[in-house]
């Protein structure tokens, strides 16, 4: 009778064991499957606001579907897609023109090719003298400045977007030597135009649009592909200095540009697990890509597909394997909204539009938790936000951490989705298996994904989501930004900038504590218009002001707060 009844529990323990391989292999087998569907050439990259993007979509939708999620919303006009508008560029209505004195005729180049206007341009025709401003550069420490001896104010200005190679090549100039830097460094000179061309290389039109953000200016900005008009003209090889003398010698250059600009629509992809409980815990991934790097962003000099396995098909692969957990889980305390992000590339936009315009009130969103690059896991996991309510802690200290070890920032803040959840209160944790070489290149690819490793973690997380406590424990906590500040900044200002936001200036989405913004009073939702004597038409005028300033610098911010202007003294 013993060993009939150790024989039993042999059994059983046998039967578990099988069952649990099963289970492990079946959940592997899901994860390899939705990960290489959406990393999958057939998908493009999902560069936001393609057809790309559309079928990654519609693959989220159908295993919603599968799931038996809610998929339709009032709000949304009865769908589970949420549309949101971005910039993409513009679109040239008549060919941008220069016209200028050759050999005593007037030249009129209007070839789309060679000359066409860039984001930020204004819209019309002008007409002046042309001052060379050689490189337009100016460095922080005044040591290199290619103003110094301009003085005419109102003419049309030619900068040359070529590296000059004069200066140490050991100096960081990732910031000051962007065209739009260089444009922002004209302004004291009240241009009436300017031309933009490239000494060294080719420049493509893509180089200069604008994504996320329009503000223009008042003057055109063209860019002239100097040497591929000379390589025609001359002789390819054989190109000089002939043009750009034309250009300062003619006694009336002119210079036209008519555009529109060019708005295109993303979406978030949205599945409800209504348990009928009164509080939700939002669970999101972002599905979109780089496409083939047409909108910058991209760390690699090919034009190749960028599949993202890793950023951020992994993500998404784990947020669906853990719904189908979910689903299955029973007692729990909360509702589920699980959100496949599209925009983040380009700047958060589709969390950004979510908490704008939730279908849930955000009030009744205890916490969110964000997966975004989770396909590599070594040795550790990464979780960030473990500051954004006491609760966190007291959960990850009760949880065994194996099969992996676990390193833990407290911010809330970071370069993904969940930062726009914990600007708006939310307590928040970000998953992440680190940072590699193939980051934002074509070779991130599925075959180099680690699909247990996402098992483990999506086990791990459902055991974190089952013992998160009543609501009224999860109180959200604000939390220093402990990322670094990047290099070529000697100070911060302490904000998340909003990426999303279309008019003039930048507007504050989020504000560290402690920072320079916090103790100078600068609040959530004002939007900054100057600094000092500088006007900040946009985040690219922000980061050329801010790399201005050192430690202990005082100067004035003028901000708009719903219908005041409001001037504050900002020490960094």
């Amino acid at each position: 009778m013993k060993l009939k009844v150790l024989s039993y529990i042999f059994l059983y323990f046998v039967v578990v064991s099988c069952n649990k391989q099963l289970s492990e292999s079946s959940s592997i087998q899901r994860l390899t499957r939705d990960v290489s569907v959406l990393a999958d050439d057939s998908l493009g990259g999902r560069l936001t606001g393609t057809s790309y993007e559309a079928k990654s979509a519609d693959y989220i939708s159908e295993e919603f579907r599968k799931m038996r999620l809610t998929l339709k919303f009032d709000s949304l006009d009865g769908s589970n897609l949420q549309p949101f508008t971005f910039y993409t560029g513009f679109e040239t209505l008549k060919s941008a023109r220069i016209e200028f004195t050759k050999e005593g005729k007037r030249e009129d180049i209007q070839d789309p090719t060679l000359l066409y206007p860039t984001a930020y341009s204004g819209n019309g025709a002008v007409s002046g003298k042309v001052i060379d401003v050689g490189y337009g550069l100016k460095s922080p420490d005044g040591k290199v400045n290619d103003f110094e001896n301009i003085t005419e104010k109102g003419a049309i200005y030619l900068v040359n977007l070529g590296w000059n190679p004069e200066i140490d090549p050991h100096v960081d100039w990732a910031l000051y030597d962007s065209w739009r830097t260089r444009v922002q460094n004209l302004l004291d000179l009240k241009p009436k135009g300017v031309i933009l061309y490239n000494s060294n290389d080719y420049l493509g039109q893509d180089n200069f649009k604008g994504f996320s953000a329009y503000s223009p200016y008042s003057f055109p900005i063209l860019y002239f592909d100097l040497k591929k008009y000379e390589d025609e003209v001359y002789g390819s090889g054989r190109a000089g200095n002939n043009t750009l003398l034309y250009l300062l010698q003619s006694d009336n250059v002119s210079l036209a540009s008519d555009f529109r600009i060019v708005k295109d629509t993303g979406y978030n992809v949205l599945g409800y697990l209504d348990n009928k409980k009164e509080k939700t815990i939002v669970i999101g991934a972002h599905y979109d890509h780089l496409g083939k790097g047409e909108f910058g962003h991209t760390l690699s000099n090919s034009t190749d597909i960028h599949n993202g396995a890793d950023d951020n098909a992994s993500g998404v692969a784990l947020m669906l394997e853990l719904a189908r957990k979910l689903r299955r889980t029973k007692n729990l305390n909360y509702n589920f909204l699980f959100i496949g992000f599209s925009g983040e590339e380009l700047g958060l936009l589709g969390s950004n539009y979510y908490v704008k315009h939730p279908i849930i009130d955000n009030k009744k969103v205890v916490a969110m938790l964000n997966f975004d690059m989770v396909g590599k896991l070594d040795s550790t996991l990464f979780i960030n936000g473990t500051g954004t309510s006491p609760a966190w802690d007291i959960i990850l200290n009760t949880l065994p951490s194996d099969p992996f070890k676990i390193k833990t920032s407290t911010s809330g803040q970071g370069p993904s989705d969940h930062t726009s959840f914990y600007n708006n209160d939310i307590p928040v944790l970000h998953f992440f298996t680190g940072a590699h070489s193939d980051y934002h290149k074509p070779e991130d690819d599925i075959e180099k994904i680690n699909y247990k490793g996402i098992y483990q973690i999506t086990d791990y997380v459902l055991e974190i989501i089952k013992k998160i406590p009543d609501e009224n424990a999860m109180v959200f906590t604000p939390t220093k930004n402990t990322e670094q500040t990047r290099s070529r900044f000697k100070v911060t200002l302490g904000i998340m900038p909003d990426y999303a936001y279309e008019g003039f200036g930048l507007r504050v989405d989020g504000i560290t504590q402690d920072k320079p913004a916090a103790k100078a009073g600068i609040l959530k939702g004002d939007i900054i218009i100057q600094m000092s004597t500088e006007a900040i038409r946009d985040i690219y005028d922000y980061m050329n002001g801010l790399s201005k300033y050192r430690e202990g610098d005082t100067i004035d911010v003028v901000v708009q707060r719903g219908d005041n202007t409001v001037k504050l003294k900002v020490t960094f």
